[in-house]
């Protein structure tokens, strides 16, 4: 099972339970569900979520997503980024974590050069 992951406040999860649609705010605005790849996430949580103390990790299996799924660069970040035009079930969800912080944050350049290198040991940079 090849694994894509949803970050959202615990207030959008709870939410997205009672509707059975995962969406926050920044999807609804842009027109399409953002997810990312695992070596995406230490930066999409630096940039998106610095401010909170809980997020929920959602682990969503991408051979349910078909051909809503699309890979799209996302500038300034290199690579290409997972993004969903259609409805993101809840019942898409294959796994779910309540992440607290309590690690040390690493500067955000430090995460981008990490995205870059894996991009590039993937040989897409």
């Amino acid at each position: 099972m090849s694994l894509l992951y949803k970050v959202l406040t615990e207030v959008e999860w709870e939410a997205a339970q009672r509707t059975g649609v995962i969406e926050t705010a920044l999807d609804a605005q842009d027109g399409y569900v953002h997810l990312s790849s695992a070596h995406q996430l230490s930066l999409t949580l630096a940039r998106y979520f610095d401010g909170h103390e809980t997020v929920v990790l959602l682990a969503v299996d991408r051979s349910r997503l078909g051909e809503s799924l699309v890979f799209e660069s996302s500038p300034p970040r290199p690579g290409a980024f997972p993004h969903v035009y259609g409805s993101l079930r809840a019942a898409d969800v294959a796994q779910q974590w309540m992440l607290t912080r309590r690690a040390f944050d690493l500067p955000e350049q430090v995460l981008a050069a990490s995205e870059i290198e894996t991009l590039c040991e993937q040989s897409q940079c």
